[in-house]
């Protein structure tokens, strides 16, 4: 089975309409926001050159990472991993990477640290990555704060042999600066730390930029 065989089962889309119902876009965790990290996964796969088994097993990965939100948001990466047991234990249990297919959809809402699995890293970081224009609508930027992400359309992704980071596409902004670094943007924060911690799993150096330009103290 590949990802697209979970997104398309009938029980996956119900439930993740269900999440819709529950807490609508742009704040939900429905099946707009995991199609979005999937896509966030095969671009970093393309750029890591991950291919096979182990790309579909990352993307398997996102693509059952918030279905638990259904029963409650907490502890839903541990629900999330036990609905993927019930449901495709037996089509995935003899998957090269069924462990850390388990293992991600727990983690994936834990803090980033790069003692976790590089796997897990990778579906922790994709899922921190969704977080463009298309998914904060602007009366929910309004009433949440989130000035920040008014301006950002985009994410590049950044990865050489010294590097890896993100590069973020937006309107000039004098003081985007100041937006993206003040102390109440706790979304920000864990943008930061999901570069940080995949920069230094891959023994790269963090950096973080606006329109090509490497934002200060970001690391």
């Amino acid at each position: 089975m590949n990802y697209l065989d979970v997104l398309n089962d009938e029980e996956v889309v119900n439930r993740y309409n269900a999440i819709d119902e529950i807490n609508p876009y742009p704040f939900n965790h429905g099946l707009k926001h995991v199609k979005n990290v999937c896509n966030i996964m095969n671009r970093l796969c393309d750029i890591f050159n991950i291919s096979g088994g182990e790309k579909e097993a990352l993307l398997i990965a996102c693509a059952l990472h918030d279905i638990g939100q259904v029963d409650g948001r907490e502890e839903h990466g541990k629900k999330s991993k036990l609905f993927t047991i019930d449901r495709f234990g037996n089509e995935l249990e003899t998957n090269n990477y069924y462990d850390e297919i388990l293992n991600a959809i727990e983690k994936h809402d834990n803090p980033c640290d790069a003692s976790n699995t590089l796997f897990c890293l990778l579906v922790q970081f994709c899922d921190k990555m969704d977080f463009t224009r298309d998914r904060l609508e602007n009366n929910c930027r309004e009433k949440h704060g989130y000035i920040v992400y008014e301006e950002i359309n985009e994410v590049e992704f950044i990865y050489n042999e010294k590097e890896f980071g993100i590069n973020l596409l937006t309107s000039d902004k004098k003081d985007f600066e100041d937006l993206f670094f003040s102390p109440d943007r706790k979304f920000v924060g864990k943008v930061i730390n999901a570069v940080n911690a995949l920069a230094e799993k891959l023994e790269r150096n963090p950096v973080i930029q606006h329109n090509g330009n490497t934002l200060d103290n970001t690391i």
